[in-house]
């Protein structure tokens, strides 16, 4: 009996025993579930008034300019502090009890992947080394200066070595939720947002792994592997990413089954986010937040595999789990550090803790003049003023104070040091580099001029502003002759509505006469001229013409995606193509072009040429013979024959023969190879009757195969087909083979050599197994001609689309480009690639017409099907149409919407 059983035995002999024990059982455990249930109460209550303090913060931070994330902290330290005083407060704030891991299960997923999911891949990639030499060996050297620094400094503390080590590996990773939060702020170039962004998210699986290791040595008093340690490291850096990217690609194959269903994608996304990080962390024992990060950018890379109508709804939904995620974590955080400081914080505390933030600002700052040299010759590089701004910008938050946590509250833990100092200095570094590092960045980047606002800037704004002034000033025409605002305050409106340039006044220490509306260009009429009053120099035409053609790329990027977005390209075409302008717009000077696009797809449709020409068509004519003589057989079935003739011909004609034989073949195969491994590797002449047996079985067997096939077609029609005048030579070789087996076994049977000889008459029997590929030969041929199909297709659809996106871009170039004289270059290529790749899809279409007719066809399909949408959504939202009548209307549309022409070439 186990011992649920013995206490559940126990406790009903007691309950029989002494009744009155059954109604204090019932009060205890009613009780317990009604404690359970104010509990939960208290704790909906506090998260829902947190929201709510979220939604004042985050008004506040608009109006008065502070971080968000600093409010919500601030907000929770006074919360913390009456917790500790009162005891009425304790009882809402019991979810800010929980445990750190679960707290970390709960909020690190949608953080973690929001982030990640909303980082642009291919910048992540090309930043990713720098990223590694921020978060590896950056990291370690801080943690080694940390716990050098907390060894000697900190010596009131009675720190170990692994204890020093353990606080530097804590406090030196910078935490993704509050840096994530600040660049979202700050708005910085993208280039620098992916990196620090990249680091933040890689070194807390590093610092991770370097906790639980030195914690394990701390807890156990064991001496420390340096093998073991490496060994945990690299399983961290190559699992977890693996696993990552596993997970989303399983999350990548679901999606593409789905069809215009947000409510399913955003599921299955927001599950296969939390199964990767628990699957990591609970059972593979790996780094979660790296496996989290490397599943939300490989799906942003592929995140074509949504269904346009979804993705604008989970982006604003995993928005939305972002911020309310973030609210609730910092406002736990600062209720935590109030706890905690108010139990174990002493006044010297305060020395040590500004000493403890000076010296890791100062360490982070070594690291990144160390590692400058490679970070600035890697990736998209780094200045100086970069680096400074990633030294002072390292905050510190969430993830660190539950590392802490764990740590101080494990019960193998003993007295010989004093461990509550680790959450001491965890806590009051997180509150200076929350209140000083977050709230002065902003300082440092004017005093430093950051933000050089160059002409790029200035033209790109000055368009902007124009464009919406020509708008403003249009609208107020209309409105003045709207007989519903005639008595309309045009005074006040005019002054209201006039638009500022954010660049005049002096931003950053600018010149405040050199406004971007004072920027303007245009020609003569005459003698066609430029006029100009601001003439660029030699550097800043390079980098207005450099600024041009990124712009172009990036806006025939977006044309790619609206073209999908309207059912017009394949999500295959739509990544390589977006792959090629992203690596184009890194390359200085390069540009999209048709003749190098075509030069990629050259190779396959030569191969397909091949393939039609050497071995399709050939087999093609094999098949119509084929079928020609299995008509003409087909007439013999009828023929009038004798008892043996007709026993034969009911044999023949089943449709079991075949199949017989293809097995019979398979077992005469494998008894072959047995044959030839016993004999010529084991010399076992024993086993050679056997064998012989066997052969003269399946000798007789080929013999009457023949035979009946004679008597059934005749030898005329017998010879006929190639196939049986290829089974008549294998029969014969079985055979003779047969009968050399005899020959040598009965009368010379200590003739060895002989006999090793023999078998090659045997071996030569196992092209019998023709036979069988005979039957697959032409489906594996189908299944690659459809493969080579589907490349052609592929290859035409890039074609279209390239040439469509060039075509918006040549529409728009005016608008794209800001400065006028930079638009030549830009307008040239495009009318290149455009006059190219018609060149190019007018000969495919002459090579391959069926697919060029399947392509078309499927997309004039879904161009109709959108225009059908589009009147249904307008009768829908005039109320036209009754939302029963829509739904029917919508399956209907959605029947359409999956069906594909398919395609033969």
């Amino acid at each position: 009996m186990c011992r649920s059983q013995r206490s559940a035995m126990n406790l009903l002999e007691n309950s029989l025993n002494n009744p009155m024990n059954d109604t204090t059982l019932w009060k205890a455990e009613k009780e317990t579930v009604h404690k359970s249930y104010l509990n939960g109460a208290r704790s909906i209550q506090f998260i829902m008034c947190s929201l709510f303090a979220g939604i004042v913060i985050n008004f506040g931070s608009k109006r008065y300019h502070y971080p968000f994330t600093v409010g919500c902290f601030l907000f929770g330290v006074v919360v913390g502090l009456f917790d500790v005083y009162s005891e009425f407060v304790r009882n809402f704030t019991i979810v800010t009890r929980m445990d750190p891991s679960d707290m970390m299960l709960t909020f690190l997923p949608v953080l973690i992947f929001e982030s990640s999911f909303g980082m642009d891949a291919h910048m992540f990639y090309r930043a990713l080394f720098q990223c590694i030499i921020l978060a590896l060996p950056g990291l370690l050297f801080c943690t080694v200066l940390t716990g050098v620094f907390a060894k000697y400094v900190l010596a009131s503390y009675n720190w170990s070595w692994f204890t020093a080590f353990l606080f530097g590996s804590i406090i030196s990773a910078t935490d993704p939720v509050a840096v994530v939060t600040l660049l979202k702020e700050m708005r910085l170039p993208p280039s620098f947002t992916i990196l620090v962004e990249g680091e933040s998210l890689l070194n807390d699986g590093v610092a991770i792994v370097i906790y639980d290791v030195l914690s394990q040595h701390v807890f156990t008093h064991s001496q420390l592997s340096i093998e073991d340690s490496v060994t945990d490291l690299v399983k961290t850096c190559t699992v977890a990413p693996i696993f990552g990217y596993i997970s989303a690609k399983i999350a990548e194959l679901i999606l593409t089954w789905i069809y215009i269903s947000p409510v399913s994608e955003m599921s299955i996304i927001f599950l296969q986010a939390y199964i990767t990080y628990f699957v990591a962390e609970r059972f593979l024992g790996v780094s979660a937040v790296l496996a989290v990060v490397l599943f939300g950018v490989t799906l942003n890379a592929n995140k074509m595999c949504i269904s346009p109508e979804s993705e604008n709804l989970i982006h604003t939904d995993w928005r939305l789990l972002a911020v309310y995620a973030n609210t609730l974590i910092f406002i736990i955080v600062g209720v935590l550090v109030s706890v905690h400081l108010a139990k174990d914080y002493s006044p010297e505390d305060t020395y040590y803790v500004f000493a403890s933030f000076i010296a890791i600002t100062l360490f982070r700052g070594i690291m990144i003049l160390l590692f400058y040299p490679v970070l600035k010759s890697t990736g998209y590089g780094l200045n100086w003023k970069e680096s400074i701004v990633l030294a002072w910008g390292g905050l510190r938050g969430g993830i660190g104070l539950a590392l802490s946590l764990m740590f101080v509250s494990n019960p193998n833990l003993d007295n010989s040091e004093n461990f509550n100092k680790v959450m001491v200095q965890v806590a009051g570094i997180i509150i200076l580099t929350l209140i000083i590092n977050a709230n002065t960045v902003k300082l440092v980047m004017k005093f430093i001029r950051f933000k050089d606002v160059t002409l790029v800037h200035r033209l790109s704004m000055g368009n902007a502003i124009a464009c919406a002034t020509e708008i403003r000033q249009k609208s107020i025409r209309i409105c003045k002759t709207d007989w519903r605002y005639k008595k309309a305050d045009w005074i006040w409106l005019l002054q209201k509505t006039k638009l500022h340039d954010p660049y005049k006044g002096g931003l950053y220490g600018d010149d405040p006469a050199m406004s971007s509306l004072f920027i303007p260009y245009g020609t003569c009429d005459e003698c066609m001229v430029s006029l100009m009053p601001y003439i660029p120099s030699d550097r800043e035409r390079k980098d207005l013409d450099e600024a041009a053609r990124k712009k172009v790329l990036r806006a025939m990027k977006g044309f790619l995606w609206r073209q999908f977005r309207n059912g017009l390209i394949q999500r295959r075409a739509l990544k390589f193509l977006s792959k090629e302008a992203d690596n184009a717009c890194d390359s200085s000077n390069k540009y999209l072009r048709a003749k190098e696009l075509s030069s990629k797809f050259t190779k396959s449709r030569s191969l397909y040429r091949w393939l039609v020409k050497n071995i399709s068509n050939p087999l093609e004519k094999i098949k119509l013979q084929e079928s020609s003589y299995e008509r003409e057989i087909q007439q013999l079935k009828f023929k009038h024959r004798r008892v043996l003739g007709k026993f034969c011909s009911k044999c023949y004609f089943s449709w079991w023969f075949e199949p017989l034989i293809m097995i019979v073949i398979v077992f005469n195969i494998a008894q072959i190879i047995i044959d030839g491994f016993m004999v010529r590797y084991l010399k076992m002449m024993e086993y050679s009757i056997l064998v012989n047996i066997l052969s003269i079985v399946f000798m007789v067997f080929y013999v009457s195969e023949i035979v009946m096939k004679v008597l059934v077609l005749g030898w005329h029609y017998y010879i006929m087909n190639p196939w049986n005048t290829f089974h008549f030579a294998v029969s014969v070789i079985a055979v003779i083979g047969g009968t050399v087996d005899y020959i040598l076994i009965y009368y010379y049977p200590l003739s060895l050599s002989f006999f090793l000889y023999s078998r090659l008459l045997i071996v030569l029997r196992l092209v019998e197994i023709y036979r069988i590929l005979r039957m697959f030969l032409f489906y594996f041929l189908s299944l690659l001609r459809e493969y080579y199909s589907e490349e052609l297709y592929y290859e035409y659809d890039v074609g279209r689309g390239f040439l469509f996106a060039n075509q918006d871009v040549l529409q728009k170039i005016e608008a794209i480009v800001d400065f006028g004289p930079c638009v030549q270059i830009p307008l040239t290529i495009c009318e290149e690639n455009i006059i190219q790749m018609l060149d190019n899809l007018t000969e495919f279409e002459e090579d391959f017409p069926a697919i060029a007719f399947a392509l078309q066809s499927n997309r004039a399909a879904r161009r109709i099907l959108n225009k059908v949408r589009t009147v249904l959504e307008r009768f829908k939202e005039k109320s036209l149409i009754l939302r029963e009548d829509i739904r029917i209307l919508k399956e209907v549309e959605n029947s359409f919407s999956c069906f594909t022409l398919k395609w033969v070439a």
